[in-house]
């Protein structure tokens, strides 16, 4: 990408002078005045490789339109309900966002270093269709980070084993592989995880302005429009904290159906809101 070629240009010329220092120092038996010219390239060069994310986001979105994976085209028309009902021009428009959200994110793997690029599809596409509705701040800034466990995890945040998790301090969002993509591909047998916890930040973040207030009974309601019951959920996610409003959030896009029969008014809120 854009800044991995500056980059490396400029640690290859770093890499060049202090290579003909050496070979003057010890063929020559002379000292090379200008060695610590190699800062000059190299001190920008760790700059860019730090900030290659935002630089490539720059790139991208200032310079021209990223190519899209014709492999990402064809996951989402398969798998992505939301993708689906999308009118051609807005199919461009999300497979656009889901490539620059994942080119200005950092993924993590716990076990292997790289993530998968399907992996990285899911993550994205379950937040782009979150906000899909906004010209602007659709990128979830502050969560920079996502770092992916093979299976559930602990954190010092949390000590019980748990498969998802946000870490405002840090920016970072966390995972389990399996259950992520679980949640994603058959979301009527496995809550969508990705969903969820991005339906956790965008309340964080925007509160409850113009969405259903669920009451006493939403999980009695939620447990119509699914099979998630309180205490399955709970147990599933392995946290106590799971909050209505996001579970509500996220049987909107996955239970659309159902939801629409169960609770009719709180659908139509939200279908203005999210489409």
């Amino acid at each position: 990408m854009f800044a991995r070629v500056i980059y490396i240009t400029l640690f290859v010329i770093a890499a060049l002078i202090l290579g003909y220092t050496s070979y003057m120092w010890h063929y020559h038996d002379e000292e090379f005045e200008y060695a610590a010219l190699a800062l000059v390239p190299l001190i920008p060069a760790v700059s860019v490789y730090v900030l290659s994310p935002q630089i490539n986001w720059w790139w991208y979105t200032k310079q021209r339109t990223p190519k899209v994976d014709e492999k990402l085209r064809v996951l989402l028309e398969a798998r992505l309900p939301f993708y689906q009902r999308l009118s051609a021009e807005d199919k461009e428009k999300f497979t656009v966002r889901v490539t620059l959200f994942i080119m200005a994110k950092n993924f993590v793997g716990k076990v292997h270093k790289e993530v998968p690029e399907d992996m990285k599809a899911v993550i994205a596409a379950s937040a782009v269709q979150l906000t899909f509705g906004y010209e602007e701040d659709w990128l979830f800034d502050e969560y920079e980070q996502y770092i992916i466990y093979p299976h559930p995890f602990p954190t010092p945040q949390y000590e019980a084993w748990h498969i998802t998790e946000h870490f405002a301090e840090d920016g970072v969002i966390l995972f389990s592989a399996e259950h992520l993509l679980h949640g994603f591909f058959e979301p009527h047998r496995y809550y969508q995880i990705a969903l969820h916890e991005f339906a956790n930040v965008y309340l964080e973040k925007h509160g409850h302005s113009g969405l259903p207030n669920y009451g006493e009974t939403a999980w009695t309601d939620f447990a119509k429009i699914s099979t998630f019951t309180e205490r399955k959920l709970k147990a599933y996610i392995g946290l106590d904290n799971v909050r209505p409003e996001a579970v509500g959030l996220t049987l909107f896009f996955t239970h659309r159906q159902r939801f629409a029969q169960v609770l009719p008014q709180a659908f139509e809120k939200l279908q203005r809101k999210f489409g």
